[in-house]
């Protein structure tokens, strides 16, 4: 399964109807919705990579399945188009999954 930090994630299975918390990466996120075959549940801000997914059921324990999200990553602008090899210029990237929701970093790097 992939999603996008921030958005939404759902689980299909069988014996959901007790969930008690579902974690991401380790990171126990909010439950949308939930029946006895599916679990909704919004996905944390991480960067790209791919994350275990767990379930707490009441009475059963911790699911033992190898159920994982992958975030994402992808570059959708880069701005300006253009600068000059003597450096100095600010350099706008636009996308998602590499710094997380909202993310800014000015220590970055480039190299050929």
């Amino acid at each position: 399964r992939e999603a996008r930090s921030g958005g939404n994630l759902t689980v299909f299975g069988r014996g959901f109807d007790g969930v008690r918390s579902v974690d991401v990466g380790g990171v126990e996120v909010r439950i949308i919705t939930q029946s006895a075959t599916e679990v909704t549940v919004r996905v944390p801000t991480l960067v790209g990579g791919t994350y275990n997914v767990s379930l707490l059921v009441d009475g059963k324990g911790r699911s033992n399945a190898d159920v994982a999200v992958t975030i994402p990553v992808a570059v959708l602008s880069v701005t300006p188009d253009f600068v000059s090899v003597a450096g100095g210029a600010n350099v706008t990237v636009v996308g998602y999954g590499f710094l997380g929701v909202g993310g800014t970093r000015s220590d970055a790097s480039v190299s050929e």
